[in-house]
């Protein structure tokens, strides 16, 4: 189609999807690092927002790069399939859960 919606011949093999899956995983990574620093009440840097950026995104690498790992043995794993976004759920789901045990992690640190 002229449009670019003509999904014949496409499949996770392809590079279609990829760069898209990644910043999916990136942006989850981040909101959910931001949302921890948030819920738990943290107090802002006073070294100020250089040092605040670099704390949000030191913070989400950990849980963003496990994401990725799980990202591309899922999109390996179908490979064959039409699914251009194969594995971004399963990145998903590993990037929340990870960012929800380091959310309960603080909870357990600020009790004490």
């Amino acid at each position: 189609m002229a449009n670019g919606t003509d999904m014949s011949g496409a499949s996770a093999g392809s590079k279609g999807g990829v760069g898209a899956g990644i910043a999916i995983l990136a942006a989850a990574a981040l909101v959910c690092t931001v949302a921890r620093f948030i819920a738990t009440g943290a107090t802002y840097p006073a070294a100020g927002a250089p040092r605040f950026i670099g704390e949000m995104i030191g913070g989400s690498l950990p849980s963003f790069v496990v994401g990725l790992i799980a990202f591309f043995i899922v999109r390996f794993v179908r490979r064959k399939s039409a699914d251009r976004f194969a594995g971004v759920l399963s990145g998903l789901i590993v990037v929340l859960v990870l960012a929800g045990l380091g959310y309960l992690g603080d909870l357990k640190h600020l009790a004490q």
